[in-house]
């Protein structure tokens, strides 16, 4: 097989031929120096190509260089020396075209942390693909082949709706398609311990929170059953300030720029970057808007912040 840029590589015997002698005629073309045919079997198509800069030829072996524009299709190489045809050999002549476009089996994909996923692999119709790559990076947990395009593995992290460009690429060119994901966080446990109580035209409701839970439907049935019009109550538990939480706000400053990074936000929590040029209590004030925790790490920046001072303090107020 030989496809569009390969070399011809030949090896045998008596490619130099022997040299004879001009009897000056202007036919006269006696030479040791070997000619390549390319000849179509189909239609009879004929070209020739010539050594390679780099190998070039000798008595027993002769590499080409590189074929291009020579039609697909079976065909028949002989080399030549001093006009005389030695033995051909065959070959199929091949078209390589850039990787078709493609699809995943799943697209979008939703995962949940911590729990191993289906293997997402690609499918296309044409074109051989040699590498494949992914941007942005995914979800800290997952990876993609980069022979085959396979999305795999256990995400760790929550991860919001993200599209990710994934390009599959050969030599003669490259195409993409987007993938959203969504990693969820694991389902809460069933809540325990749930005691009503009865009041005066009111029920009161007791019942221990479920790790991982910020949202609770509360819904009213008697024994004919649930009205398709039965209200339903949210509520938000308050999760508590956690360690991880707590500590030190990583600080980094670029180009006159300062962004304080919280490592781990908790869902339902907010954060507000607050900034003091004296450190009195009452020369505290807001930078930006509270951002809301997202279970990961959240960026409160102060733009500017690092141009013609010498000194400023910070700090993160974390509201429930």
């Amino acid at each position: 097989m030989l496809a569009p840029g390969d070399s011809i590589f030949l090896n045998g015997s008596g490619f130099m031929g022997i040299s004879g002698a001009s009897g000056g005629g202007t036919q006269d073309s006696a030479t040791n120096y070997p000619i390549v045919q390319l000849r179509r079997l189909d239609n009879g198509q004929v070209t020739f190509v010539s050594p390679s800069s780099y190998w070039g030829w000798s008595d027993c072996a002769f590499d080409s260089a590189p074929v291009s524009g020579f039609p697909f299709g079976p065909t028949l190489i002989t080399i030549f020396t001093n006009g005389i045809p030695g033995a051909s050999s065959f070959v199929n002549v091949v078209g390589v075209n850039p990787p078709a476009p493609f699809t995943y089996a799943f697209n979008p994909a939703t995962y949940t942390v911590n729990q191993p996923i289906d293997d997402n692999t690609p499918s296309t119709s044409a074109g051989t693909v040699t590498y494949y790559s992914i941007a942005p990076s995914l979800p800290a947990g997952l990876s993609l082949s980069a022979s085959t395009g396979v999305i795999s593995g256990t995400p760790t992290v929550m991860a919001p709706a993200t599209a990710y460009t994934v390009t599959a690429s050969n030599a003669f060119g490259s195409t993409s398609v987007t993938i959203t994901i969504t990693v969820n966080d694991v389902p809460p446990p069933t809540p325990t311990g749930l005691t009503a109580t009865a009041g005066d035209a009111q029920v009161a409701l007791v019942w221990n929170a479920s790790t991982g839970a910020n949202y609770y439907v509360v819904s009213g049935t008697n024994a004919s059953g649930e009205s398709a019009n039965a209200p339903e109550v949210s509520a938000r538990p308050t999760a508590p300030i956690t360690g991880d939480e707590s500590k030190l706000p990583t600080i980094a400053v670029s180009g006159g720029d300062l962004q304080a990074t919280v490592a781990h936000s908790v869902i339902g929590h907010t954060y507000q970057l607050q900034r003091n040029n004296t450190m009195n209590a009452a020369d505290w004030i807001n930078i930006g808007s509270p951002q809301a925790g997202n279970g990961g790490a959240i960026v409160l920046p102060d733009i500017g912040a690092a141009t013609g001072v010498t000194r400023r303090f910070y700090r993160v107020l974390i509201q429930q």
